[in-house]
């Protein structure tokens, strides 16, 4: 049979040419490429198959003679001490816990002695690798060859799991290190945990018993480099879970839930699949303070969970009657386990079964998160971080002759159906920042939050001075919510898998939204995959986007964003006869309902089975206002608009500034017609700077382009709050005359120190957190008497600060009751837990909170800025 060749051949030894070097180079394990096939074409063993690393055929044996199996076992172990060092030459072989226990005792496992060498060995050991410290390698062998460990410079014990009627043939002085072949080579690293306890070395590391394995790099190297300091638990193994499939899962959740019984020593199960984040699998480096943090009952108990089957590695039926009386698994109110999770006992998990819940034990066991980091290359290896696997990719480049069988990729591959695209989902997000939402959430809509993460204030303080556009950097808003990543069928096939297969949860609120369009409690357009969490809440909260919609009888709340009255029969509304009983429909909007004409509230509830009609009309079922961090800055809402210091009167530009980018069409005819008179005033001649498109008389400080009102960023907001803080005044002018209608304009000048001139909402005074610092228009019965007072304003240093006297009084909620209550406890940053908390207790999860303050709203703050809009 022909089989790959490899045209740079890597020979078993590449030490200095010392004399234990020229001894080895002179056997048959450097001279033949034989040897070399032999090694790259053993049986690999991988969720009960044998597998060829390289052709990825099954049960083909390799084998070389008689002659030159003795020819590659040279026996180096002579006890040949170096005089300068006194440290033994040859790496020492552990036959017994009794050497064991004895040789700790002497400096022939220091880090000293091991540095020593892997120089020898021409190795480059790292600079941690000094001191009497002890270190030790447990390897777990079953077929292996051996030969690699004599060419490593760390002491080692092998724990050979052979049938023990082949003891004779180990030549072993210990019968106790013969162990089962059980749970993927874990049942001997337990063995030795239990065996060693009480006299333990400093560091441990765990190998198979090859040199070479389909998801680890070159042992021999990595041992010669490696800092033992670098972390109290690392994996050495090349592979890393992003996230586990569900069947693993259950599996994994079947093991904790019923054999883990000290509980409390261990951080909380995840709620699902995701929070799974692990370094895989039997191969690790640990520290003897991690191993003693938990207690000796542990690996016990350990230890005979993975050597509870009858299995020697192939799936085959279990030892039922070894673990009777376990209890089945169960779902509770507590803990409650997803339903497609099987209930089976752990007894009835074959040895591959047991072998992978203990290999994604590991981390947990040794003291890391459930979602733990991967490991730093370079701290682990230093300045040789090339040999650690973990600064390889997880599918390997076919140049490096090594291949992840646990990852194939390609979705067409039965074994890739669901790792090709994990893969895939894994390289998305760890380019993007949805980090911040925890691993494996993808943000499918546009993020500007790199362009203004910690430039608020920047931007709304520093230009503080006129004519310095030229040099002050632009901050631009995303103008759309697509994303090509989307467009991948990996990518759509993992989202559907994830959401389909969490979505049974009961100990969340489901929330789908319909439309993609969005009205501001969605946190202004965020979309996630495969669904956005909110903790915030009391009660946790998912919300699944618009790709969901075959879901919808999955979920508790059904939101749709509100259709115009020429979009009646439009898709964006669901059919009603998909409606389950018991299960809320809402329509949100944030227009008023005048300006953009809406289907009345009456015809939308018959029409479409919608239940609670949200927007910031006096109408609404649920109120929402427009006091936001999204349009002032998170800063100025913490403390109720007292955040920003106003300029001076001294740097004040003494005119009114105008930012209006909607006045073209007939909609518009309330506010245009105001605004043309205060131009014709003579007394304001000279005294208006428009910067938006519509009646532009002055170039803005910063560019300010509007892309529409769906498409408005948090950069678009906070570039505007930069212009108009230099400015005395700021016109802000609703579209419309409605009582209780007011928009964000307002908030924008009192946040930065600009006087609002307002027209609109007769009830404007009790909307605001301040006294004494609106000009409400209606004050003035002319245009005339307006102007008057600006100019007075102008030329009056006291009467200017008159109108600012508030920021320096604390905020006292009672003396302004409407605000408190219906504007800032009310507000869009709010809604999502005033929303999730209409969907009613079950016995799983209680009444989520119907506000939001505090954590609360610092959660809704950094989802808004990771939006399209944000």
């Amino acid at each position: 049979m022909k089989h790959r060749k490899n045209k740079n051949p890597m020979t078993v030894v590449d030490l200095q040419l010392t004399e234990q070097g020229q001894k080895l180079q002179e056997t048959e394990m450097c001279a033949t490429e034989r040897t070399m096939q032999y090694i790259l074409n053993r049986p690999q063993k991988h969720m009960g198959k044998q597998q060829n690393i390289w052709s990825g055929r099954k049960n083909e044996h390799y084998s070389l003679d008689t002659e030159a199996k003795l020819k590659a076992n040279v026996d180096l172990d002579k006890g040949e001490m170096d005089t300068k060092t006194g440290c033994r030459i040859a790496t020492p072989r552990i036959r017994s816990m009794t050497e064991l226990q004895s040789i700790l005792k002497t400096r022939a496992c220091s880090r000293t002695c091991t540095a020593f060498r892997s120089l020898r060995q021409g190795g480059n050991p790292h600079a941690n690798m000094t001191g009497s410290k002890t270190i030790v390698v447990v390897v777990g062998h079953y077929q292996g060859q051996l030969q690699w460990t004599e060419l490593q410079p760390v002491c080692y014990v092998v724990m050979d799991t052979r049938e023990k009627k082949r003891m004779a043939f180990l030549n072993t002085t210990d019968k106790k290190s013969v162990s089962s072949n059980k749970g993927n080579v874990s049942s001997s690293f337990l063995r030795f945990f239990v065996q060693a306890y009480h006299f333990l070395p400093d560091n441990v590391i765990t190998a198979h018993g090859d040199r070479l394995i389909q998801y680890s790099g070159d042992l021999v190297n990595t041992l010669r480099h490696i800092n033992p300091d670098s972390y109290g638990y690392a994996s050495l193994n090349a592979i890393y879970f992003h996230m586990i499939d569900l069947d693993d899962y259950c599996g994994l959740k079947g093991f904790y839930d019923t054999f883990i019984t000290n509980k409390n020593i261990y951080p909380p199960f995840p709620r699902d699949f995701m929070g799974v984040s692990l370094s895989c699998c039997g191969e690790f480096l640990v520290s003897k303070e991690r191993i003693l943090a938990r207690p000796l009952i542990e690996y016990q108990k350990l230890y005979n969970f993975s050597s509870g089957s009858l299995d020697w590695g192939e799936h085959s039926p279990t030892d039922i009657e070894s673990e009777p009386n376990l209890p089945v698994l169960v779902q509770n109110k507590t803990t409650p386990l997803p339903d497609r999770c099987p209930k089976k006992r752990p007894h009835e998990m074959d040895n591959f079964g047991r072998g992978k819940a203990i290999e994604l034990f590991w981390p947990v066991l040794f003291g890391e998160p459930w979602s733990e980091p991967r490991e730093d290359p370079k701290q682990l290896c230093g300045s040789n971080s090339t040999v650690c696997p973990q600064d390889w990719p997880n599918i390997q480049n076919p140049e490096m002759r090594v291949i992840s069988a646990v990852i194939p990729s390609g979705v067409d591959n039965p074994m890739g159906a669901f790792w090709g695209p994990a893969l895939k989902w894994q390289e998305e997000t760890t380019n993007q920042e949805s980090h911040l939402l925890g691993q494996n959430f993808l943000i499918t809509t546009p993020t500007s939050l790199s362009k203004l993460a910690g430039a608020e204030e920047e931007i709304i303080i520093s230009p503080n001075t006129a004519n310095n556009n030229k040099n002050h950097r632009a901050i631009k808003g995303y103008d759309d919510h697509t994303n090509d990543v989307m467009g991948d069928e990996r990518i759509m096939w993992m989202a559907n898998h994830m959401a389909n297969r969490t979505i049974n949860e009961p100990e969340y609120i489901n929330i789908l939204l319909y439309n993609d369009d969005p009205c501001g409690i969605d946190f202004y357009g965020l979309r996630v995959e495969p669904f956005l969490k909110f903790d915030g809440c009391g009660t946790p909260v998912r919300l699944y986007s618009s790709r969901h919609r075959s879901l919808i009888q999955n979920m508790d709340i059904v939101i749709v964003s509100r259709v115009r009255s020429e979009q009646r029969e439009d898709f964006n509304t669901p059919n009603t006869h998909l409606k389950k009983k018991g299960q809320l429909w809402m329509s949100c909007s944030i227009d008023n309902g005048e300006t953009y004409e809406r289907i009345p509230n009456t015809e939308l509830k018959k029409r479409f089975k919608i239940d609670k009609i949200i927007s910031p009309s006096v109408h609404a079922d649920m109120y929402v206002s427009f006091y936001s961090q999204f349009y002032v800055g998170a800063e100025s809402i913490r403390t109720q608009l007292r955040g920003i210091k106003p300029l001076p009167y001294s740097q004040k530009f003494k005119k009114i500034a105008i930012m209006d980018a909607a006045c073209f069409g007939s909609e518009f005819t309330y506010r245009n017609s105001y605004i043309e008179q205060l131009f014709r005033s003579k007394k304001l001649e000279g005294k208006i700077a428009s910067m938006g498109p519509c009646w532009h008389n002055e170039e803005p400080r910063l560019p300010w382009v509007d892309g529409g009102v769906g498409n408005r960023s948090m950069a678009f907001y906070i570039k505007k709050l930069a212009n108009i803080r230099p400015y005395m005044f700021t016109l802000c002018h609703e579209s419309v005359d409605m009582d209780e209608w007011v928009t964000e304009k307002v908030f924008h000048a009192l946040s930065v120190g600009s006087i609002p001139i307002y027209r609109g909402s007769k009830s404007i005074k009790a909307f605001v957190p301040c006294e004494h610092c609106v000009i409400d228009t209606r004050d003035f019965k002319t245009i005339n008497d307006l102007a008057t007072h600006i100019n007075e304003i102008i030329n009056n240093r006291e009467l200017f600060h008159s109108y600012h006297t508030w920021r320096s009084e604390p905020y006292d909620k009672s003396i302004f009751p409407l605000f408190e209550n219906k504007v800032r406890k009310k507000s869009i940053d709010t809604a999502i837990c005033r929303i999730a908390s209409k969907a009613p207790a079950t016995e799983f999860r209680k009444t989520a909170n119907n506000y939001c303050e505090a954590g609360c709203l610092e959660e809704v703050y950094k989802l808004q800025r990771l939006s399209a809009h944000g």
